[in-house]
């Protein structure tokens, strides 16, 4: 494999998060995300307060919003 060919192959998550992640979380995240995308993927972890809990996780185009501050915009607006 050339090396160009693996560079292409890695992906970047950057996952934000209230607090930083353990190493345990790391990997827990490597491995979902290498399975979803049936490649190497690497976290980034940033630190967002506004999220109250819980994280996001954004590769490239695709995003995932597991935090708190999303249920409760769920909830209020379900409330309307």
């Amino acid at each position: 494999m050339k090396t160009g060919e693996s560079v292409s192959k890695l992906k970047t998550a950057v996952v934000k998060s209230v607090v930083p992640l353990t190493a345990g979380q790391r990997n827990e995240f490597e491995m979902k995300l290498r399975v979803l995308f049936g490649e190497e993927v690497t976290i980034t972890n940033e630190l967002d307060r506004q999220l109250l809990g819980g994280f996001t996780v954004r590769v490239g185009d695709w995003f995932l919003d597991a935090s708190v501050i999303r249920d409760l915009q769920k909830i209020k607006d379900s409330l309307k």
